[in-house]
């Protein structure tokens, strides 16, 4: 057996006698302990809340988002609809047109999303089990509207046919404008539904394609993005890069899926999920400064072995190999117990929860393997670079 292995090891276990060193030696192994169970913890925290999210998202995304290489408008659109008329993957698809609008009503003004859409978009996307308030679009005159929740509260909005929406949307053109017509078109509309999705949809107000059409005063076939509905069994990324094995397709489109249309929010995840890691990364360092402390004091506590030691033949790397040892079992010991103690905190929210959203709903915690890895390799290296550098530069052995 490696001997300075043998004699750490007698040291981080012996308890004949309780003194200054055991109890900063305990204390250590405590903090560890706490910063790589917590860690662990707040990451899984992070990973049920971002595939919960993400759930949520994602189920009011398409399966394929088909927009405009350049520009807004639908390049070859009646190629483009023949070619998923062609596709057997292909369920249903919907032309959509989205502009940013502002709108009057009961003199107060408010900048929305104005989507028009066709009569297949219910078949894409289920909004229409979303109304709240009224009834989904029907399709049968062009100024009426679907209102996002969000939007009703804010501007007090209530269904009536006395009261329309002023819907105001921007000319294209260059130029000095002398008038609001030459600047605006403009269109009265009814609200008849209210609808609530998540918050990607608080900006919207839908309305049919025909109509969003004439206030853009573009042709009847102009949409802006062509929203499918894939077959149960289809793969939604193999059918992307059937569609854009066709270059000529590929040069004039792009192809989104439904984790692509929510990159945002995964963005805004990954970069919370990195600013938690680093207040923990932090957090972890500092606990470690109670190692350097503990390795010191069993440096000083040993002194008068270490000099037994050196009569009897060993070298200083020896003995700098004690307290290197020391320190190792001092971090194995404090961060398997630690990630111990979360997975039990973990599997105990995930079977009997204690923390909750809501009164119905448990927060959720997830199993990952790389929120292990990352807690196993931060607690490690940063602990492995404390235990080098006290062992490696005291002067003192």
């Amino acid at each position: 057996m490696n001997l300075p292995f043998f004699i750490a090891k007698k040291y981080f276990l012996s308890r004949k006698n309780t003194n200054i060193v055991n109890i900063i030696t305990s204390i250590t192994v405590l903090a560890i302990l706490v910063g790589s169970s917590a860690m662990l913890i707040v990451l899984s925290a992070f990973s049920g809340l971002e595939d919960l999210n993400l759930s949520l998202y994602t189920q009011t995304n398409s399966d394929l988002k088909i927009s405009a290489q350049k520009g807004k408008i639908l390049p070859e659109i009646d190629k483009l609809t023949a070619d998923l008329d062609r596709h057997p993957s292909v369920e249903v698809y919907a032309k959509t047109l989205e502009e940013k609008v502002y709108f009057t009503y009961k003199g107060k003004e408010q900048i929305c999303a104005l989507k028009g859409v066709d009569e297949n978009f219910r078949k894409v996307i289920k909004i229409d089990t979303a109304v709240k308030v009224g009834e989904y679009l029907p399709f049968v005159y062009q100024n009426e509207l679907l209102v996002s929740a969000e939007i009703a509260y804010k501007t007090g909005l209530i269904l009536s046919e006395e009261r329309p929406l002023r819907i105001f949307m921007p000319k294209p053109g260059k130029g000095m404008i002398k008038s609001e017509e030459e600047a605006f078109s403009f269109q009265d509309s009814y609200a008849i539904g209210i609808f609530s999705l998540n918050e990607n949809w608080d900006p919207f107000i839908l309305t049919s394609l025909e109509s969003i059409q004439s206030l853009r005063e573009v042709d009847t076939k102009t949409a802006y993005q062509i929203e499918v509905r894939l077959k149960k069994d289809a793969q939604p990324e193999q059918v992307k890069k059937e569609l854009l094995g066709d270059k000529t397709f590929a040069s004039l489109y792009k192809v989104e899926t439904k984790t692509e249309q929510s990159g945002v929010f995964i963005k805004v995840m990954n970069t919370e999920n990195f600013v938690i890691y680093l207040i923990f990364t932090l957090i972890i360092i500092i606990a470690y400064f109670t190692l350097a402390g503990a390795i010191v004091v069993i440096m000083v506590d040993k002194k008068k072995q270490i000099q037994t030691f050196v009569s009897m033949g060993m070298t200083k790397k020896d003995i700098r190999q004690i307290f290197y040892y020391t320190g190792l079992l001092i971090i194995l010991i404090g961060t398997s117990l630690g990630i111990v103690l979360g997975t039990l905190v973990i599997f105990i929210q995930q079977h009997f929860p204690f923390q909750m959203i809501n009164p119905s709903t448990p927060f959720p915690v997830v199993f990952k393997l790389k929120n292990y890895l990352m807690v196993l390799v931060t607690t490690l290296i940063i602990g492995w670079g404390i235990v080098k550098a006290i062992t490696g530069f005291n002067k003192s052995i």
